[in-house]
């Protein structure tokens, strides 16, 4: 599988982060998920972390502005956008 470095940055304090691996949560896949027989589906991000977990975000946290999706090179300058 070709990676190419994509992440999301969880941009406020109080967003979900993954304990010790706050901004290094890699976007591997997007899937159409249904949380409960009740609700509809979602699309959502599938993240992977350093240590193997994988969490789902849904697109719709990233379109109003709770996670930033940045490239490999933005990541590893650090850039102070984390905390909004």
């Amino acid at each position: 599988m070709i990676r190419y470095g994509t992440y999301l940055i969880p941009v406020y304090m109080d967003t979900y982060k993954h304990k010790g691996y706050e901004n290094e949560g890699e976007i591997t896949g997007v899937h159409n998920v249904k949380p409960n027989f009740n609700l509809e589906y979602k699309l959502c991000y599938v993240i992977q972390y350093p240590d193997g977990f994988e969490d789902l975000v849904p697109i719709s946290e990233v379109e109003c502005g709770n996670y930033k999706i940045v490239g490999r090179n933005e990541l590893a300058r650090k850039l102070p956008f984390i905390v909004k």
